[in-house]
């Protein structure tokens, strides 16, 4: 359960489950939690991801650490709901062709998303004000970085413990993500900036690495680095 506001709550829910990782959908509860879940098994309907630009069947993803949020207990999980979503080990293979399948991911940016997804619904005045105020603040730094002498690129996971290869591929993505925003602009750079972090969760499957917290913790601030213009 995820308190949105005084008279709001968003109900995360795991519905399927491979080794360590599960996989958690938004569903489309609206108010106030329930004191007690239904026994008998109702599904609840899955909440689509259509803030910004967008458009995807379903709004969640896979994680492999424990929920931070308070449990409400446990609805049981029909079988045309677990045949929503895809093992993220065939991600790769099924992305390009329009399946509904869906990213690891970490609770910290499921809940974001989760919380945009919300104000997308309810208090989208709000959004398009705060992203417009993101997107001066965001000209201005490139402003200033323009302006700027320019030092060579930045190393973002140097560090890690890993084979050279997770590195390079992990370092190229964000150069390539970094050329892009350049060109961008609102909303487009908030979505490609979600697009970084997801891409760089999945470089783990590629290279069958699960990725630790100190890891986690570097993906985070490149992608937090590019935002700030950096």
């Amino acid at each position: 359960m995820l308190t949105m506001a005084d008279d709001a709550d968003v109900l995360l829910r795991v519905v399927a489950a491979h080794d360590a990782a599960r996989c958690v959908v938004m569903t489309r509860h609206e108010g106030r939690a329930p004191k007690q879940l239904s026994k008998s098994g109702a599904l609840y309907d899955v909440q689509p991801l259509t803030h910004h630009a967008w458009n995807r069947p379903m709004l969640g993803g896979w994680v492999l650490e424990p929920s931070p949020l308070p449990s409400l207990g446990v609805v049981a999980v029909k079988a045309k709901e677990r045949s929503r979503v895809q093992h993220p080990q065939s991600w790769v293979e099924k992305r390009d062709a329009g399946t509904a399948v869906l990213p690891m991911t970490t609770w910290p940016a499921l809940i974001e998303l989760a919380r945009t997804q919300w104000r997308w619904e309810h208090e989208r005045a709000a959004v398009t004000r705060d992203d417009a105020r993101a997107e001066a603040a965001a000209l201005t730094r490139l402003a200033a970085a323009a302006a700027t002498p320019r030092a060579s690129k930045r190393a973002f996971f140097a560090a890690w413990q890993v084979t050279p290869a997770l590195i390079n591929d992990a370092e190229a993505t964000v150069n390539d993500a970094a050329k892009e925003l350049e060109k961008l602009r609102g909303a487009a750079v908030t979505q490609r900036l979600e697009t970084l972090e997801r891409t760089l969760l999945r470089l783990g499957a590629r290279y069958d690495h699960s990725f630790d917290d100190d890891e986690l913790e570097d993906i985070g601030e490149a992608v937090k680095s590019l935002a700030r213009g950096l």
